[in-house]
């Protein structure tokens, strides 16, 4: 990719009284982007959003004092970026201007169903009494319309923001490549697989649409092998992980290490052409 715009810290026009000024950095997607369980709760998110002050976004956007319009909504599917009010909020994509130097995005996951189904699967192994029931639904069709709503979304970002990089983040790493650890992830071997193979199809589909679409990766998921869920040193939730307050964190997500990681391999990135 050529031609990328440099981002500077302090970089957008003089705002005046009628015009507020553009964030220089939108962050967009889902729990996997707001961080739920991670440190304290970002004061100004819905609170059905779990959103963290500690996400990779705003660590980010500390980092390089970057003003930032953080959107990432738990359970957002694209849609919710794009034009459906997720719990009556705008859409996502709203928070971009004319002026905005930079925006992540983290999503597709629940677009097909990954965590709903991951969590049902679990619920139902570790006899957790009434479960989630899994979406019968086709996985084709969905990965169909994922690839079609991520496409419809990067050309979006680029419409209403002609200035920014665009940089979708993939998926963590969950799940080693090989065996598991029933005691984090109350999985079966057929299960297991399965949902290693759709996580790979998710990360498979951004890394086509952004490569079609002027748009960068942050590979999470390279970024974040050897710290899987049976790690020694794992980057993500177990099943049932408890914080220090005996709170559950929500299962199965990415913990503090993997944000951290996240945004420094984020600025590392913006300072490569």
């Amino acid at each position: 990719m050529v031609g990328l715009p440099v981002i500077f810290a302090m970089g957008l026009l003089q705002a005046t009284a009628l015009t507020p000024p553009s964030p220089a950095y939108v962050a967009m997607g889902s729990s996997f982007a707001a961080g739920p369980s991670i440190g304290l709760k970002d004061p100004a998110a819905p609170a059905p959003c779990w959103r963290s002050r500690d996400n990779y976004a705003q660590q980010l956007a500390r980092k390089r004092h970057l003003s930032l319009a953080d959107r990432s909504c738990s359970g957002a599917t694209t849609p919710d970026l794009l034009t459906h009010r997720q719990f009556g909020l705008p859409p996502q994509i709203d928070g971009l201007g004319p002026e905005t130097e930079l925006v992540t995005v983290t999503i597709g996951g629940n677009d097909v169903g990954y965590m709903a189904d991951l969590g049902a699967a679990s619920c139902r192994n570790a006899s957790r009494g009434a479960c989630p029931t899994t979406n019968a639904e086709p996985l084709e069709p969905r990965f169909v319309k994922l690839r079609a709503d991520l496409t419809e979304l990067a050309q979006a970002v680029h419409h209403r923001s002609p200035k920014a990089v665009l940089i979708f983040v993939n998926y963590v790493t969950l799940l080693p490549a090989q065996g598991g650890c029933p005691d984090k992830a109350p999985l079966q071997a057929a299960e297991l697989g399965e949902f290693r193979t759709r996580l790979a199809r998710i990360n498979a589909v951004t890394d086509e649409v952004a490569q079609q679409n002027g748009a960068r990766v942050l590979h999470a998921s390279d970024l974040s092998l050897g710290h899987d869920l049976c790690s020694a040193a794992p980057w993500v939730n177990g099943w049932n992980t408890h914080g220090p307050d005996g709170t559950r964190w929500a299962p199965y997500h990415p913990n503090l290490a993997a944000m951290t990681a996240i945004a420094e391999a984020l600025d590392r990135m913006l300072n490569t052409p």
